[in-house]
């Protein structure tokens, strides 16, 4: 049996940890790898209901829920607790010969006494993030702690428990449980640029990524990375757990964006938020760029059009990344490329652009590249992001039902789909997945087609 008492449900949908109600997830760590419940232990009110979470890696399986004394709570073929009186009882899922249980205890509703509210620093620049947190009294009182500002004219960006300053002045900041409300803290919110005259080499040495979309900005003006800055790997690294429909992938659905559109939202394959790309932030690594692309339509601030450029020349140096060129897609000119899909060069109504992916080495037809920049000079070798950008009438892709991000590193002969979630890529398509070798075409070995994917929100709760 799970130890941990859950009793308070902390954050806004946005950031909670979220599930499809009937999807079978794998939750690795747990003590049985086929099936778990995601959640700890429980405590309920009486006349409340909750979701249960729970995760299984085989989707031939049918989950059975059960609740050990149905006078204090029943449970539904969804998973939906209803705690009907005080007491316990064990809420189990079963799958095949797979079981899994938790405890959960029903209490009498109660009346909230007080709510205490605390701020990790009250003194924050720019672009600079707090995080607070809160005690309530009663400590087993069930419900959603809300974060405001008494400033109507919004000097904070608030997600959850992250505060972050995104105008200068004075503010302050209370909780609201239900009808009570905690304590006020004020806020002192300094303009002063904290990247002026820094020591690149002092702030390298000491990294983190970017913690917020002004920070991101301001790190841009001064030619500062916001996203992760390890040089990766060709090769794409996936998702042990990959959600599927009727044997094809799931294509993430969900557009989650802070509500000034300036922060885009990863999720992982469970549907939990667990990365934030930043728009006019700089970032190198696959990750980081697909998402940024599928996000924003365009480049991150350390991109150039140009396919040439020196980095001694360029104030990114070895952070600068090159190449945002029209990429027609024609496979009767290029008869090895595989068909992207609805894409302009066979007849489609997508224009498709792309990109360069800066990796430790890639290996062309021609030649066996370096890592792609490293200070002095670039070997652009074969990875690219290959992207829809704009519409047949040359208008800027709004509609992310026509977005489609596709990575390759060999040199366009074979591609894999972004499906917009953590480490979340289709399956690999194209000519050396066909058994052509590279950039040369075979009638015997023809390129593998596009792999089809369905689309689902993994944010929905």
């Amino acid at each position: 049996m799970k130890k941990q008492l859950k009793t308070l449900l902390l954050f806004p949908l946005l950031l909670a940890p979220v599930i499809s109600l009937n999807s079978c997830q794998i939750n690795f760590g747990q003590h049985d790898t086929i099936l778990s419940i995601v959640d700890d232990d429980l405590t309920l009110l009486a006349g409340g209901s909750y979701q249960l979470s729970v995760r299984c890696d085989d989707s031939s399986l049918t989950l059975s829920y059960y609740s050990s004394d149905i006078s204090v709570a029943t449970i539904d073929q969804k998973g939906t607790i209803r705690a009907l009186k005080p007491g316990e009882t064990t809420i189990s899922v079963k799958a095949g010969s797979h079981e899994d249980s938790i405890k959960l205890t029903v209490i009498e509703s109660q009346e909230i006494q007080s709510i205490s509210l605390t701020l990790s620093k009250n003194v924050l620049n720019l672009g600079e993030s707090a995080f607070a947190s809160y005690e309530v009294t009663p400590s087993t009182y069930v419900g959603e702690v809300k974060i405001e500002e008494t400033n109507e004219k919004g000097l904070l960006e608030i997600s959850g428990d992250k505060i972050t300053a995104v105008e200068a002045g004075t503010t302050s900041i209370y909780a609201v449980l239900d009808d009570v409300i905690s304590n006020v803290i004020t806020i002192e919110i300094t303009d002063t640029d904290p990247y002026d005259n820094i020591d690149v080499d002092e702030f390298y040495e000491n990294y983190h990524v970017a913690t917020s979309a002004y920070d991101a900005k301001l790190r841009s003006e001064h030619y500062l990375m916001s996203g992760e800055i390890t040089v990766p790997d060709p090769e794409p690294e996936i998702s042990r757990y990959q959600p599927q429909d009727g044997g094809k992938l799931i294509k993430n659905s969900s557009e989650l964006f802070s509500e000034d559109g300036d922060t885009y939202y990863v999720v992982n394959s469970y549907g939990e938020v667990v990365k934030e790309i930043y728009r006019d932030g700089a970032y190198i690594t696959l990750e980081d760029v697909a998402a940024y692309v599928y996000a924003f339509g365009e480049i991150p601030a350390n991109y150039v059009e140009s396919k040439k450029m020196d980095p001694e020349a360029s104030p990114w140096g070895e952070y600068l990344r090159l190449n945002l060129s029209a990429f027609s897609g024609d496979t009767d000119k290029y008869p090895y490329e595989p068909e992207l899909p609805r894409i302009q060069g066979c007849g489609g109504d997508l224009y498709y652009y792309e990109i360069d992916i800066g990796t430790t080495g890639t290996r062309t037809s021609s030649h066996i590249s370096s890592i792609y920049n490293n200070g002095y000079y670039i070997d652009r070798g074969a990875a690219r992001i290959v992207f829809s950008r704009r519409t047949e009438s040359h208008q800027p892709i709004t509609d992310f039902e026509d977005r489609y991000v596709f990575y390759t590193y060999n040199h366009y002969n074979d591609f894999q789909e972004y499906l917009n979630y953590e480490n979340g890529w289709g399956k690999i398509f194209g000519n050396e997945t066909g058994g052509g070798k590279q950039d040369k075409y075979s009638s015997k070995y023809p390129p593998t087609p596009y792999v089809d994917v369905k689309r689902e929100n993994l944010a929905l709760k």
